[in-house]
């Protein structure tokens, strides 16, 4: 979770390539994270990779569907913020 935690600093402060690789590291370690691979796909978005960030929001949403229930749960704003981002 800390990796998560300073991704989303560095995206804050608007350092969009540090943050982008904070959240790679996090989503190679935890597969099943929804929430990174929106997050990250924000960070492709601000960085003009368009095609990227969609690719991103597939990923979330294979992830997400592959996920069992307990999971999905608790995953599901993030699920709901891959289905309208992009």
């Amino acid at each position: 979770m800390p990796t998560l935690r300073a991704a989303d600093a560095l995206y804050a402060l608007g350092r969009w390539a540090d943050a982008e690789a904070a959240l790679r590291r996090f989503a190679a370690r935890n597969q099943s994270s929804v929430e990174a691979r929106v997050k990250l796909a924000r960070c492709l978005t601000e960085r003009g990779d368009r095609a990227g960030a969609r690719a991103m929001t597939a990923e979330a949403r294979s992830i997400y569907r592959e996920l069992p229930r307990f999971q999905q749960r608790a995953q599901r704003g993030w699920y709901v913020r891959a289905l309208i981002a992009i």
